[in-house]
């Protein structure tokens, strides 16, 4: 029944738990100040000292080994396999970095020194890890997560009736990740965005740990009642995945509406995977290449009714895009309406 009130400003904080759960009528409430924007931020503070290496490229040294996560003024730079794919720029000429152990490189657009530029490296894998009921975050600014495996900027684990409703997720490796127990979670009115719309697609599928979009549910999901509704996902690569890959609950019983999702490289939403009694309903869908993936999904159904798709086809690919997926050379797929 208490709340946190963070006023205006940037905290520099990370891998916050909590102690305890709120209760049905009383949860604990982690929420902005009203009218002001306090944003929880998993970059480092301080400013970095660059060196030149060579062929364009500086490196620094960080504290926290292999960021996934890296900004030139305020936008996102391609990950790098290697040095030299670094140095050349092979991912289609891409702005880009290079991690290896606490050593990070960088490449900027047009050999630019990166001591002239607003550089944000992420320190922080997660900001919440929420294994607790009833907790409530609203009118919040999450930014710049991205730090080891898997990172996100909420983290619901076992975690149930917890409520996301105002905030802000900007460039974060994803927004909110959803696993095993964790029922009747609401997600609403909130914005996710990237910088990664117009990255090369053949890239990021090969490189791999882009793809996670604003939400997405891991193996085992085996929560039941989740509610996205009323949020905005732009300039990523997909939109959301609504499913788990392999398992989850007899039925996932997931309700998606009245979204909007625009400018994605990729799929506006991806049912693949474990889906049945999963319905999607009078969102919007503009410039993707996909509107709504169902490609495979086990075992249904899925219900994509009064949807708005238009313009797809988009982004940096060889396709030729369409509302629906369903080619995807896996098994069959259940009903879908």
């Amino acid at each position: 029944g208490e709340e946190v009130v963070l006023r205006g400003g940037v905290y520099h904080q990370g891998d916050i738990s909590l102690p305890r759960s709120g209760s049905s009528g009383a949860p604990i409430v982690i929420r902005g100040y009203t009218g002001e924007t306090a944003v929880l931020d998993g970059a480092y503070s301080s400013t970095f000292t660059w060196t030149a290496y060579g062929s364009g490229v500086y490196y620094t040294t960080i504290n926290a080994v292999n960021p996934h996560l890296v900004l030139a003024n305020s936008q996102r730079l391609f990950p790098y396999d290697n040095l030299t794919d670094l140095q050349n720029l092979s991912r289609d000429n891409t702005p880009g970095f290079y991690a290896s152990g606490t050593t990070l490189y960088v490449h900027l657009a047009g050999d630019a020194n990166p001591n002239t530029a607003t550089m944000v490296v992420s320190r922080y894998g997660n900001a919440f890890y929420v294994q607790q009921d009833y907790i409530y975050f609203l009118n919040l600014t999450f930014r710049h997560y991205g730090q080891g495996d898997y990172p996100k900027a909420i983290y619901f684990d076992d975690a149930s009736d917890n409520l996301v409703q105002g905030c802000t997720f900007a460039s974060n490796d994803l927004g909110i990740g959803i696993k095993n127990e964790s029922h009747r979670n609401v997600i609403q009115d909130n914005e996710f965005y990237d910088t990664i719309f117009d990255w090369p697609w053949a890239d990021i599928k090969e490189v791999g740990g882009l793809e996670d979009g604003g939400v997405a549910f891991y193996d085992p999901a085996t929560g039941r009642g989740t509610v996205i509704r009323r949020n905005t996902f732009h300039d990523d690569f997909d939109g959301l995945h609504v499913c788990p890959e392999e398992t989850a609950g007899v039925t996932n019983e997931t309700d998606v509406y009245e979204n909007r999702i625009y400018n994605m490289g990729d799929d506006g939403i991806e049912t693949d995977g474990q889906c049945s009694n999963v319905r999607i309903w009078s969102n919007t869908f503009h410039d993707v290449l996909m509107g709504i993936s169902l490609a495979p999904v086990y075992d249904g159904p899925v219900y994509a009714l009064r949807n708005l798709i238009y313009r797809t086809g988009v982004g940096n690919n060889d396709y030729t895009g369409s509302p629906f997926k369903f080619n995807s050379g896996c098994a069959q797929s259940g009903p879908m309406y």
